[in-house]
C-alpha cells in the first residue's frame, strides 16, 4: 500500500488535474488548453517508451532515476515561481520533462511491480489494497494542492513536492527490490526476509 500510495506523492496528478491553473500563472502566451493537451500527449508517448525500458533497465533503476529527475524538475519549477521568471518556456519544459520522467518510471513501474510482489494466494486481494492506497493518496494530494498553493504559494508547494521526490530515492533504495527477470516465487522470498 505504501509503495502504491507514494507514487501519488510524486505530485503527478497535481500537474494533470491543475495544469490549466498552473499554466495560467505563467506568462508564455499561447493556449492554456493546448498546453494542457500537450501534458497528455507527453504522458502517452513516454508511457509507450516505458514499455521498452522496463525490462531492459529494470524497475528499481527506473524508479531511482525517475525520482531524481522529477525532484529536480519540481525544484526548478519552484525556483521559477519564486523568482517570478515565468515569461519563458522553462516552466513548460520542466513540467513536460517531469511528466515524461513519471510516465517512464513511476507511472509504468507501479502497475508492473505491484502485480509482481505478491504471492499467487493473495495477489488479487493484496493488489486491490495497494490500488486503494494509490487512489486514497491521489485524493489527499488532489484536495491539499489548492490549499497548499493558496496558503504557502507556488514556490513552497513545488519545493515540497521536489523534496518528496528526493526522499522517495531513499525509500526505493531501501525497500524496493529489483524484480526484472526474477520469478514470482523468488520475489516472494525476497520480501519474506525483509
Amino acid at each position: 500500500m505504501v509503495f502504491a500510495a507514494i507514487a501519488q506523492l510524486t505530485g503527478i496528478n497535481i500537474i494533470f488535474y491543475y495544469a490549466p491553473l498552473i499554466f495560467e500563472k505563467t506568462h508564455v502566451g499561447g493556449s492554456v488548453l493546448f498546453q494542457t493537451v500537450l501534458t497528455g500527449v507527453v504522458n502517452l508517448i513516454f508511457t509507450i517508451v516505458a514499455f521498452w525500458l522496463i525490462d531492459r533497465i529494470g524497475r528499481k533503476k527506473l524508479l531511482l532515476a525517475g525520482s531524481a529527475v522529477m525532484g529536480t524538475c519540481m525544484v526548478i519549477v519552484g525556483i521559477l515561481f519564486y523568482t517570478d521568471n515565468l515569461d519563458n518556456y522553462l516552466v513548460l519544459a520542466a513540467i513536460f520533462v517531469y511528466i515524461a520522467a513519471f510516465a517512464c518510471t513511476w507511472g509504468a513501474v507501479l502497475w508492473v511491480y505491484v502485480a509482481e510482489i505478491f504471492s499467487n494466494k493473495i495477489r488479487g486481494s493484496a493488489t486491490s489494497f495497494a490500488i486503494f492506497g494509490n487512489w486514497t493518496a491521489n485524493a489527499i494530494v488532489s484536495w491539499t494542492f489548492p490549499v497548499m498553493l493558496s496558503g504557502m504559494g507556488a514556490p513552497v508547494t513545488f519545493f515540497i513536492y521536489g523534496v518528496i521526490n528526493f526522499l522517495m530515492i531513499a525509500f526505493v533504495a531501501k525497500y524496493v527490490f529489483e524484480t526484472k527477470g526474477v520469478s514470482l516465487e523468488k520475489v516472494e522470498s525476497m520480501y519474506a526476509n525483509l
